[in-house]
Formats: C-alpha cells, structure tokens, sequence
C-alpha cells in the first residue's frame, strides 16, 4: 500500500453524525433524540431538510422540520444525509471538478433507487447509498491533490482510459480501494464496499441470488443509462462491466421500463 494513501487527509464525521449512526442501527430508535441530535449539526440539518423536499419522495407540502424529514425519508436515508454532510464538510470551498463528481455521484444514487425500486424494491435504500458512495474516494484524492487530480482527469479523458487505472498510476491507489478507509472511518455497510471493489474487476455480473449481486448490476446499469444521455462526457471513464441491453435483460427490465425510469430520473433532477 503506498504511502501516500497513509497519510491522507481523510474524513471526519461529527460528533453529532456519529451520534446518528449509532441511533440509525438500533431499530427501537427515539425519534425526538434523533431529531435533536441531526438539529445540533446545521450542515447535516440542512442536508437532510434538502433530502426530504427532493422531488424523488413526492412530499406534498415543503417539509420545514427535522422530525418531519426523518419520517419521510426513513433511517437509511438519514444515514445517507450523514455521508453526504461529512464529505460536504470535508470537500471545501468551491471546485468546478467536485461539483462534477458530486452531479455525478446524486445522479447515479437517484438511478439506483428507481431501477432497484422496480427490480428489488427492499433493497431500493441500500443500492441508492452504494451509488452515493461509488466516487468518494474520487473526491477524496481530489481533496488531498487538487492540481494533480485535475491532471489524472484530463488524462483520463483525453486518452478514453478509465479513471481508476490513471488514478493507480499516479497515486498507487485508486478511488475503489479508498472505500476500505472511508467504509471504517463512517461506519457504512460491508455491502457496499463489496460491490463496489468487485465493480472494478468485473466484466459480467452474474445474478447468483445474493444482495451484492443486485447492488452491482443496478449500479453498472445506472452508469449505462447515464452516459448513455447527452452531457455526461465531461464526467472521466470508469470501468462498468456489460452494457445497457444485456444489464437490462438480466434484471428483466424492458425498453418501456427503461424509457419510464429515465423519464422520472430527469423530473427528479434539480
């Protein structure tokens, strides 16, 4: 490992996120102790205030308190507004290129959460965070080497070679294997990392039965059907395995499916 992916700069979830995690695994969770500690962080406060007014969750009236916002969203998804409040936190000042990963990172959550709500619906919540977190180590090495990051991603463009080979070039260490790192550190689930480090070498995705079998067709899929849009060219290469049709053979899902989903993907976008 090398010693560069020692010594970054990594992270930090607040005491009051950690706080809410600890509540969000404990299924007999007090709401008004939940509420209070998400209200003593205003980024987190804020971000989970911004979930719940997302066109995505269909609320009909704007949604002004924390306690609200817990109901609507649910406990995985106020996890996924702690992982977004920490990497907020931690990705600071104005950068065109984190903006692009972010764009990048909702629009594959969002993606996720439609597909996987029509194939799998239980597990709707757990692939949308794996498609949140699939580039955090991106914005990681982004945030510890802004100008030599900004090289990888030209690279990566301008010869068509996938992110996570340049980024093992130059930093020897790749945004996937910093996922072990941020996985600890946030306290997020083993699933995630698992679909996400075996995206990387894959170039089928077999559908054995398991969760993380779903968790990364869907996200490979969600990739698919993203680039395949106008616009997401500005976004560098990384490796998906399969493709658009054989994916959506796979899951059972149809053109008109397909078609529906990213209609509702582009009402829900900002």
């Amino acid at each position: 490992m090398s010693s560069e992916f020692i010594e970054l700069k990594m992270p930090d979830v607040s005491p009051s996120g950690l706080a809410v995690m600890e509540m969000v695994s404990d299924e007999n969770f007090d709401i008004l102790k939940l509420s209070k500690a998400i209200s003593q962080d205003p980024v987190l406060s804020s971000i989970v205030l911004k979930y719940a007014n997302a066109p995505i969750y269909r609320s009909l009236v704007e949604i002004t308190n924390v306690r609200q916002a817990i109901s609507i969203l649910g406990l995985k998804n106020v996890r996924m507004a702690v992982v977004v409040a920490t990497m907020r936190s931690f990705d600071k000042g104005p950068n065109k290129l984190a903006q692009i990963f972010w764009n990048h990172s909702f629009a594959i959550a969002t993606l996720c959460r439609l597909l996987a709500k029509k194939v799998v619906p239980h597990l709707a919540e757990d692939i949308e965070l794996t498609g949140l977190l699939h580039e955090m180590g991106a914005l990681v090495l982004l945030t510890n080497f802004k100008q030599q990051y900004q090289e990888v991603v030209d690279t990566s463009l301008r010869d068509g070679i996938d992110l996570e080979d340049v980024e093992k070039q130059v930093f020897g260490v790749n945004h996937n294997e910093l996922l072990t790192r941020l996985l600890s550190d946030m306290r997020l689930p083993e699933m995630t990392f698992y679909a996400i480090n075996d995206l990387a070498d894959m170039d089928t995705v077999e559908l054995l039965g398991r969760d993380v079998d779903y968790h990364m067709a869907i996200v490979a899929l969600a990739h698919h059907i993203l680039f395949s849009q106008s616009g997401a060219e500005q976004h560098p290469t990384e490796h998906m395995p399969d493709n658009l049709a054989s994916l959506s053979e796979r899951l059972s899902l149809k053109q008109d499916d397909i078609e529906k989903i990213v209609a509702e993907f582009e009402l829900s976008r900002p």
